[in-house]
């Protein structure tokens, strides 16, 4: 079937793999997905140089998965052969009353199950793995690129308190604009460059987060930061597509 509905989340997996979410106006979230591999960067580009990315309004070709299994009751298949369209980017306002209208009190609130160490649910648990705050406050950001026997691994993290006070440690940063936005401040200005900027740019705007949890691995399932909105807009109007035209691409 064909619906419509505005993207929310776009975060980045292995390599050039994508995860990709959003919700219709009767606030079901929906999180699409195609056979294994699964969503490629390249799959985001439609025809007439359309670009899937957060704020777009697309119409999609989608049935719900027969597989779904708590938390990840928003997934559904996606018919890349169908009509599959970008209808339009949602205008400032229009967008902020979908970040609002997704919004859950806290953390907790968006899963409805025990949140363990402030990092992970039980596979098979909850109502629903996807969800927005608002934070309190921002607390904390890092980016940093470490050595280790497997090799280079860059690490974008984020503390954060909720409404209710609740204060999270170190919570991975999905989202792929995010981190493109990342590696092109790093090439001008270096890993304390990019800390300094973002961290600058988090205090002195109003900060909106989008909530996921990964699939099970190591026999949770993790929380992370799928989207990081801000008014006024951080990245100017840019997308992933802007930065990967000035030659950025994201490490594995």
């Amino acid at each position: 079937m064909e619906h419509e509905f505005i993207i929310t989340d776009l975060t980045q997996m292995q390599g050039e793999r994508v995860c990709v979410a959003g919700v219709d106006h009767k606030s079901q979230q929906i999180r699409i997905d195609l056979p294994p591999p699964g969503i490629f960067q390249q799959h985001l580009y439609l025809h007439d140089q359309q670009i899937i990315r957060p704020r777009a309004v697309v119409n999609l070709s989608i049935h719900t998965a027969p597989d779904r299994i708590a938390p990840h009751v928003e997934d559904f298949d996606w018919e890349r052969q169908g009509s599959n369209q970008v209808l339009r980017i949602a205008t400032e306002d229009s967008w902020r009353q979908v970040l609002e209208k997704t919004t859950f009190p806290s953390v907790e609130a968006i899963f409805e199950t025990t949140l363990h160490h402030k990092k992970n649910i039980t596979p098979g648990t909850g109502v629903r793995s996807l969800g927005t705050i608002k934070p309190q406050t921002i607390d904390w950001f890092d980016y940093r690129v470490l050595q280790t026997p497997e090799g280079e691994k860059h690490g974008y993290r984020i503390r954060f308190t909720d409404a209710t006070g609740t204060r999270y440690p170190e919570i991975t940063i999905t989202d792929l604009t995010f981190r493109y936005y990342v590696h092109a401040l790093e090439r001008k200005r270096g890993e304390d460059g990019v800390r300094t900027v973002i961290a600058k740019k988090l205090k002195n705007s109003e900060v909106w987060l989008r909530l996921g949890l990964t699939r099970p691995w190591q026999g949770w399932c993790w929380l992370q930061v799928n989207g990081i909105y801000t008014f006024p807009d951080y990245l100017d109007g840019q997308t992933f597509d802007d930065f990967r035209q000035q030659g950025i691409r994201l490490p594995n």
